[in-house]
């Protein structure tokens, strides 16, 4: 699962958007980083990351509470 989205994110980091991104008007030299395009993907891939691992930490108790057991049994 890794390896694709690291490589798409190299790929968008690597595109043709520095070119334009170094073509615009002066700013300061830490934002002419190379690095910055990777830096913004990775962080908000990370955060992707967490909100999928919250959301499943409270959605999967719920299914799991809500399924019938198969060891239940039934009382006469």
């Amino acid at each position: 699962m890794n390896a694709p989205s690291t490589i798409f994110t190299q790929g968008f980091a690597t595109s043709g958007l520095l070119t334009e991104m170094h073509q615009s008007e002066i700013v300061v030299p830490a934002l002419q980083s190379q690095w910055l395009m990777m830096h913004v993907s990775m962080m908000i891939l990370g955060y992707a990351a967490l909100l999928c691992g919250s959301l499943l930490s409270v959605v999967v108790p719920q299914i799991l509470t809500e399924r019938k057991s198969p060891y239940t049994f039934v009382q006469n």
